[in-house]
């Protein structure tokens, strides 16, 4: 595990920031809205972190994360769950929740990464079935389609019918899990903020929210097993929590417009391991 020096002014500089509640509902000084505010500290911390294996490199872990993270305050907080490491991609494997829903077993699809389109500080295995946050020891050709500035990335096939589901274990702090249009920005900051061509879910610690826009939506924290669900033709995008047998949240029709669609991913301080087909 890593370990780093207390931060004891960033719980004072924070309190700075108490203000920005005066426009949320409830009071601003309210115990809850307080220890809210202080979850703040948390990716204040992550710019000291010196994991071994990385060194310098978390320098790349620039303040442009912060800003979005305030854009977020507003929604209350979902309670707490503890946090997870992994994400375990297993679309092939017939879970209980899928022997409840045949439907859904009815168009599961293998999912591998795309190393072009990779961004930085995402280590890949040479079988495209893994990607962890860090400094690559090895470099994939660059390329046009590639995420510049964030730990995300695309599945290696796209769709342009039909109905598809996948499920993602997931097991981290940061991590990010949907479908994403092929024009989807890949140039500059991608997490933590809306974006029209991409459907997602995105945890945050202790918050998980939709990618809804024009603002993020709250949704329950997820632990385990995620479905993803995507049917072309009628626009829609749906997530499953697979352990409970639930539907966590269904974005609106969405209109792809002929355009293909894409498995999106994103890790920051944590892996995914794609489950080999069976």
């Amino acid at each position: 595990s890593w370990t780093h020096p207390p931060s004891p002014t960033s719980i004072s500089n924070l309190s700075l920031l108490a203000p920005l509640f005066a426009n949320s509902p409830g009071d601003p000084q309210s115990p809850s809205s307080i220890s809210w505010l202080l979850h703040l500290q948390t990716p204040l911390e992550i710019l000291s972190l010196q994991p071994p294996s990385l060194g310098s490199s978390i320098s790349n872990l620039h303040l442009f994360y912060l800003q979005p993270l305030l854009e977020i305050l507003h929604l209350q907080p979902p309670p707490f769950v503890s946090s997870i490491s992994n994400l375990h991609l297993q679309p092939h494997q017939p879970s209980p929740f899928l022997l409840k829903n045949p439907s859904l077993f009815c168009f599961p699809v293998d999912v591998t990464l795309d190393p072009t389109t990779a961004g930085p500080e995402v280590i890949l295995s040479e079988d495209l079935k893994e990607a962890t946050w860090g400094r690559p020891g090895r470099r994939w050709p660059e390329g046009p389609g590639q995420f510049d500035t964030d730990p995300c990335m695309l599945g290696s096939e796209g769709f342009t019918s039909g109905r598809h589901y996948w499920e993602v274990k997931a097991n981290g702090r940061f991590w990010a899990v949907g479908v994403a249009r092929e024009s989807i920005q890949r140039k500059g900051r991608v997490l933590f903020k809306p974006n029209a061509e991409l459907w997602g879910l995105q945890k945050y610690d202790e918050l998980c929210v939709a990618l809804t826009a024009p603002s993020n939506t709250s949704v329950p924290l997820l632990n385990g097993e995620i479905g993803v669900y995507l049917d072309y033709e009628v626009g829609q995008v749906s997530f499953y929590a697979v352990g409970s047998r639930q539907r966590v949240f269904t974005f609106p029709v969405a209109s792809f417009s002929g355009e293909k669609v894409f498995p999106y991913f994103c890790v920051l301080l944590s892996t995914i391991k794609l489950s080999p087909k069976g």
